[in-house]
């Protein structure tokens, strides 16, 4: 029970960082596309990349989803 609380959070904190990702991505248009601004964003590729695989893999541990 305890690793679907987690799996639940985990999944929380996944959209916050993809809305924080689409912000960022925003803001360095509306800016005119300043070089470090750019290169955070497209290094943010990596970590998504990453923690979506981790969470699927997590999630495919659960047997069942709590309500």
């Amino acid at each position: 029970m305890e690793s679907n609380c987690e799996c639940m959070w985990c999944s929380l904190d996944f959209c916050e960082y993809l809305l924080a990702r689409v912000g960022l991505g925003i803001s360095t248009l509306l800016l005119y596309v300043p070089t470090a601004l750019a290169a955070m964003h497209q290094s943010g590729s990596l970590l998504t990349l990453s923690f979506a695989i981790w969470l699927t893999h997590e999630l495919k541990h659960i047997k069942k989803l709590p309500k």
